[in-house]
């Protein structure tokens, strides 16, 4: 989520790069939350 928001928020101010060991599956709640404010982050991955 914190990395979608800034992107959406951040535009062209900021560049933000994601990083984690392993890949894992999106969390439904946090996908269902962004949704509801307009934020499509269901194509997105811990990695």
């Amino acid at each position: 989520m914190a990395h979608r928001n800034s992107k959406e928020f951040g535009k062209d101010m900021i560049q933000v790069f994601s990083s984690g060991i392993e890949t894992n599956l999106l969390n439904t709640g946090a996908v269902s939350i962004m949704t509801k404010v307009g934020i499509d982050i269901s194509n997105y991955s811990s990695l």
